[in-house]
């Protein structure tokens, strides 16, 4: 229609790359948030760093979590170069953007788990007690890795 869009923006100061050198051989991609009513989604790759900490690799507006949108900022960031573990809410594109870098994709704990809580509530009783009595971190190391 003629109508110009921004399809993203990718910000990454001085830290952030040092971030990147230093702490991103493992990293999470699930920090998608809706930030205002026009649907732009910020998404914040964060490394775990060796305390467990969260450090900040960049920051990116993107229109969707689609590979399309999630490739170019993964490549702007430097998180495409080598190998890495990729934690993820288990989203399609992320899946597929980890098998195509590389990288070893897990899914993330909450959400997997979220996951099993909401396919147990569609259950029958019998068959919900009888999940619920299952260890769900057993369930969850069985299953998460993808």
């Amino acid at each position: 229609d003629g109508v110009r869009q921004l399809a993203g923006l990718v910000v990454q100061t001085r830290l952030h790359k040092e971030n990147v050198k230093k702490y991103s051989d493992m990293f999470q991609l699930d920090s998608t948030f809706h930030i205002c009513r026009d649907d732009v989604k910020l998404m914040v790759p964060i490394a775990v760093g060796a305390m467990n900490e969260s450090i900040p690799l960049g920051y990116a507006f993107i229109d969707e979590e689609s590979m399309d949108c999630v490739e170019p900022v993964l490549q702007h960031l430097g998180l495409t170069d080598h190998p890495r573990v990729m934690i993820t809410d288990g989203a399609p594109a992320f899946a597929s953007l980890a098998r195509k870098f590389g990288h070893t994709h897990i899914r993330c704990r909450n959400h997997y788990l979220e996951k099993v809580d909401e396919l147990r509530a569609q259950l029958s009783k019998p068959e919900a007690n009888q999940v619920q009595r299952a260890d769900r971190s057993s369930v969850f190391q069985n299953f998460a890795r993808r």
